[in-house]
């Protein structure tokens, strides 16, 4: 009971990476709104108590997803190049929140790079490994990496900067072209929420 379909694959393909980029556009939108409305406590005008409430009451999102949508929001203010992928459909929102997490101004490209070329599986692990490798190097009362400073905030970190190929059980090949930035070098200053 098929129906014979008059548009082409390649139609359709363009359709979706369209509709794709429109999709998460609105989401960008809705995040960054939803952080004004958060941010200047607007929801209590709406007869809201929290921005919790208000987004749990309105659009039915769960606490960990409205946190997570004010975070990347946030995050996409200093992340211009990874905001622009996500919106421009390069990055979904899941591995747009991951790069977040411990992209720099001066490594979103080469993160971004590592996410065109890799599985999302790939990215998220990597992403998690960068943290957890951190957070060792912090528990175990080192100072800094590679002589670059760190310090544990809190709950905040000084995160890797970009993929984590001096990991020596990484099944994920990196590359090693001269041009590529020398990773083990890349702790910087950003700051990833404590996972």
């Amino acid at each position: 009971m098929g129906t014979t379909l008059s548009i082409s694959a390649g139609d359709l393909h363009k359709i979706l990476l369209q509709t794709h980029a429109i999709g998460n556009l609105a989401r960008r939108r809705f995040a960054d709104a939803l952080r004004a409305l958060s941010e200047e406590k607007l929801y209590r005008k709406l007869g809201f108590s929290t921005i919790v409430s208000y987004a749990e009451t309105t659009f039915g999102y769960a606490k960990s997803a409205i946190y997570e949508l004010l975070r990347v929001s946030e995050k996409f203010t200093s992340l211009e190049k990874v905001a622009g992928a996500f919106e421009e459909g390069k990055l979904s929102w899941n591995l747009a929140a991951d790069l977040t997490r411990v992209a720099t101004p001066s490594s979103e490209e080469t993160w971004i790079g590592f996410a065109e070329k890799h599985k999302p599986a790939e990215v998220t692990a990597e992403v998690k490994e960068a943290i957890l490798t951190l957070q060792r190097l912090i528990s175990s009362g080192r100072r800094s990496a590679t002589g670059i400073e760190f310090e544990d905030r809190g709950r905040v970190l000084h995160s890797c900067s970009c993929p984590t190929p001096w990991r020596k059980s990484s099944s994920i090949s990196h590359p090693t072209s001269t041009a590529a930035p020398v990773f083990a070098d890349s702790i910087a200053a950003s700051t990833v929420a404590w996972m």
